[in-house]
């Protein structure tokens, strides 16, 4: 029974490996005020599709100017809808249905407040949740964490094995980085995992876009 579950377990590691350095190579970080449009583009690197589309020519198409400023979901699916057959954004969902997702090969989206210490906003407590709604790739959970690609240019701190920190801690040298990928706890990815989604402040928990790279369209 050990060697099987040590079996398994590796499957599982060699599993999330390659997953972590398949959306590492594709990664971007984004432009200005751009996650969705990064987001997008990461997807589309990995499906090895609009090579000659950039962050720019997304953004035109998904980014809504103030009093909104940023992508709203719907805009997001409607994009991709443009390349994948299959396409869905869901509320309330379960990590752990994100999870088995995951596991049948699906690429998952997130919407998330990232209200986390950076460089130039080390108490990030301080300001509006709102400001902080953020698009991110989630590319794999395990026991303990969910594993993310971000696009953020915010310079964060970390653990040594790449757990960003949600606080700072005066009594240690906190060294302020910028990382593709990185996990934060299941408790904690939990707590953020909510996001305003139209003009009229609605929250969304648990929000995410559902794409199946295998419906990739005839272009």
């Amino acid at each position: 029974m050990a060697n099987n579950s040590n079996t398994t377990e590796n499957d599982v590691d060699n599993k999330k490996e390659a997953l972590l350095s398949l959306w590492k190579e594709e990664h971007e970080y984004q432009i200005k005020d751009g996650c969705a449009s990064a987001v997008i583009k990461a997807i589309l690197n990995v499906a090895k599709i609009g090579r000659e589309i950039t962050q720019e020519d997304i953004q035109d198409k998904v980014y809504t100017l103030p009093p909104w400023d940023g992508s709203k979901p719907e805009d997001v699916k409607g994009y991709l809808k443009e390349y994948f057959n299959d396409v869905d954004y869901l509320e309330e969902v379960d990590l752990q249905d994100v999870k088995k997702a995951i596991e049948d090969g699906k690429w998952v989206i997130v919407l998330w407040t990232d209200s986390l210490p950076e460089s130039d906003r080390p108490e990030p407590e301080k300001y509006s949740s709102s400001e902080d709604g953020h698009y991110s790739i989630l590319a794999f959970v395990d026991k303990k964490y969910v594993h993310l690609v971000d696009p953020s240019n915010s310079e964060r701190v970390y653990t040594l094995d790449g757990v960003v920190l949600t606080k700072i801690n005066p009594s240690e040298n906190n060294v302020f980085i910028r990382r593709a990928i990185y996990k934060i706890t299941i408790q904690e990815f939990e707590r953020r995992w909510h996001d305003i989604v139209d003009e009229n402040g609605r929250v969304a928990n648990h929000p995410v876009i559902i794409v199946d790279p295998n419906s990739v369209k005839k272009q």
